[in-house]
């Protein structure tokens, strides 16, 4: 009978302990990581004599607005012009075309600043390539020449993910022409995730946040990848000539935590405004207290046996 006794007073003690620990992780947050890394560019600027350098684009570099800040620095001029190519079609244009002093006089040294419209020179929807070449005097050859390119939109994994579902969010940015994109979501063998694609509306802003919904469609833990299908202008009208943009993608289901019945004292720590500090210290000091009764009940039980021996 005593060792029924001792038996089921420890039990209740480990309980309660099991029970207090379940409540105090069931309230804490889930927190995802990611990682992020930066990559630093840097451009040196070597203006030779007579020739006119641009330094605001670099080589390569994209761009998601019709309109760039162009900043080109010369030196020992009389002229300068530009010329735009769009490696599409393979049309040019020539821009900005300026005498800065006649001939015979002393030449000029300079910062030339400007913002470079390509849907002034080719249409709002002149996507691709660009090569921008400068030119000083009547020289046929350019004393500079950067490429940019321009595109519609582009899909980042923000490394970022939603605390209830596991879903991820990802970035999508656009241009301003680009009102709606339709997305799909694939798992990396190209087997669809989404039945067919999904619009999201990219005409808030410039950058749109935008959750995958893989915990929806009940999709597995694992890897996947999510793209743009067609974008769509401001009359809903699909943009034509568009290269298709994505992004991989992570999903770690989040498995429910089983529901703790409400004895009342959820209700009873929400009233009192405590903090999950102040509940964790007053569940440890509920656990060594009732240790301590159950030791000094099973002291006295042991007394009273031997004394009646």
């Amino acid at each position: 009978m005593k060792k029924n006794h001792q038996t089921l007073l420890l039990g209740a003690l480990g309980l309660s302990a099991v029970l207090a620990s379940v409540y105090a992780v069931n309230k804490l947050p889930i927190f995802a990581s990611a990682n992020s890394s930066g990559d630093v560019d840097v451009k040196v600027k070597v203006v030779n004599s007579n020739g006119i350098y641009i330094s605001s684009i670099k080589d390569g570099q994209v761009m998601y607005d019709h309109l760039q800040e162009v900043e080109a620095t010369y030196s020992d001029v009389w002229n300068i012009r530009y010329v735009l190519t769009y490696t599409k079609t393979g049309e040019s244009v020539e821009f900005r075309k300026r005498t800065l002093a006649d001939q015979g006089d002393p030449t000029v040294s300079g910062t030339d600043n400007y913002e470079l419209s390509v849907k002034d020179h080719f249409g709002k929807f002149a996507f691709g390539t660009y090569i921008l070449s400068a030119y000083n005097d009547a020289n046929s050859m350019p004393s500079d020449t950067v490429s940019f390119v321009y595109k519609p939109y582009k899909i980042e994994n923000t490394g970022e993910y939603d605390e209830e579902t596991g879903n991820p969010i990802v970035e999508i940015t656009t241009s301003p022409e680009v009102d709606k994109l339709a997305v799909m979501v694939t798992d990396l063998n190209g087997n669809e995730i989404y039945k067919k694609p999904v619009l999201v509306d990219t005409s808030v802003d410039i950058v749109t946040r935008y959750v995958v919904d893989l915990d929806g469609l009940d999709a597995k833990s694992g890897d996947y990848q999510i793209f743009g299908v067609t974008a769509y202008d401001r009359d809903d009208n699909p943009i034509d000539g568009i290269e298709q943009e994505g992004a991989g993608i992570d999903f770690e289901k989040v498995e429910p935590v089983p529901e703790i019945p409400n004895t009342g004292a959820s209700s009873l720590f929400e009233e009192m405004n405590l903090t999950k500090a102040d509940i964790m210290s007053a569940l440890i000091v509920l656990f060594v207290a009732s240790i301590f009764v159950a030791f000094s009940i099973l002291k006295r039980t042991g007394r009273k046996s031997s004394e009646k021996r």
